[in-house]
This record gives C-alpha cells, structure tokens and sequence, in this order.
C-alpha cells in the first residue's frame, strides 16, 4: 500500500478503527475484539508493544509518544523490553516516568545471535501475550521482530504489525550471518499482517532485499 505521510500513531488507529491500512480488516471481525464489557460498550483496543531494548537513541522516545498519542479511552497498552547491553545507556526510567507500562524482558538481549536466552524470552512472551490476550502486537527492531512475530503467531493474535526503524540487512554483520539475517524476514513478512517502515529509505531497503513486496510496507513517521 506504501502509505506516505501517516504518522506510526495513525497507522496504529488505522487498524485499531478497521481502516485497511496495512492490508487487513482481520481486527474488526475477530471475537477477541467483538467482546462486550457487562455494561454494553465495546472495550479498549489492547496493544502489545515488543522491542528489543530502551537503550539510548531513537525507537525508546517514539515508543513513548506513540503511547502518549493513542487515546487512553479507546486503546489499553502495554510495552515489553529486553535488556540493554552494559556500554549503553538505557531509557528505561524515562520511559516509565512518561506513563508507560513496561514489563522488562531480561532474556531478550540486542545481540546478533539466537540462543537459549532467546528460547525463554519466547515463553515469557507467550506467557505475556496470553496474560494481556492483545488485539495487536507491534514489534519494534529486529530481534523483537522476530522473538515477538513468532510469540504472536503462535498464540493466535488477531492482528500482527511489524515496525522497521532501520534494518541490518548490509553493512552490519559478515555474509553468512546477513545470509541468515534476510532469510529470517522474508519468512516473518508473510505471517506480519503489516509491515510498517520509518522512510521511504529503509522501505526501498526491504524492497531491494527482497522483503516484501511496496505494496506490502507502508511508510509511516515515528
């Protein structure tokens, strides 16, 4: 659909609303979402956000005002985090003192590779998601892309968003582990019912990687 302009905010609501922003009504028709409270109204849309850690930079501050953007009547959130690295710094405080609700994820780490740190950072994901029962998960940077897609999937979620704040697809890793790297999205593209990426850069990225195809990822602002 390559949306240009909308910010992370309205894509969310997009979906939230049943709009076909990112390619899928799914939300509206789901049972999860057709739940009644006991006086009639229709409850608030849960979102579970998923990303790799808060350290220092710029997914933690657009996590936080994407949160603060979303109207508290409407949508129930929640944010989960791994763990930052020692020589980063972490804006986990900041987070938390802007309203978030956080739940840390230590086995979660921002490291290239895939472990049995990893294996239990699933199952905690799995226990969370089953705990929260999200209408949407939203996973942020790549080692909650693929740790939180599977989780998702796995549990049954509605609704699966995927958001791309940069990617490390060239330039970060040796052939092999870049090999292994784009293999692992272009399998989670197809179960990601919305690809959402933060420029027209990263977009024709995933393109050219071989991804997803334009119409698949939607450029939105963080």
């Amino acid at each position: 659909m390559g949306t240009t302009g909308a910010t992370l905010a309205d894509a969310v609501q997009g979906v939230g609303a049943s709009r076909d922003l990112c390619g899928t009504q799914k939300l509206a028709d789901h049972p999860a979402v057709l739940e009644l409270s006991d006086g009639g109204d229709v409850r608030r849309v849960r979102i579970l956000r998923i990303v790799t850690r808060l350290n220092t930079g710029g997914p933690a501050r657009h996590l936080t005002a994407l949160t603060q953007a979303l109207d508290s009547d409407r949508y129930e959130q929640w944010l989960a985090a791994g763990r930052e690295g020692a020589p980063e710094g972490s804006m986990r405080s900041f987070v938390e003192g802007q309203g978030v609700r956080l739940t840390l994820v230590p086995e979660m780490a921002g490291t290239s590779r895939l472990g049995p740190a990893d294996v239990w950072a699933l199952a905690r994901i799995r226990r969370m998601i089953r705990d929260v029962r999200p209408d949407i998960v939203e996973t942020h940077t790549t080692k909650a892309g693929i740790v939180g897609r599977l989780a998702a999937r796995l549990e049954g979620s509605p609704v699966v968003l995927h958001v791309y704040h940069g990617h490390v697809l060239e330039g970060h890793y040796g052939a092999i582990k870049t090999r292994l790297a784009r293999c692992a999205e272009r399998s989670l593209a197809p179960v990601s019912d919305g690809l959402l990426a933060v420029s027209a850069r990263v977009k024709d990225d995933l393109v050219r990687f071989k991804v997803a195809s334009p119409d698949r990822i939607s450029i939105v602002e963080p």
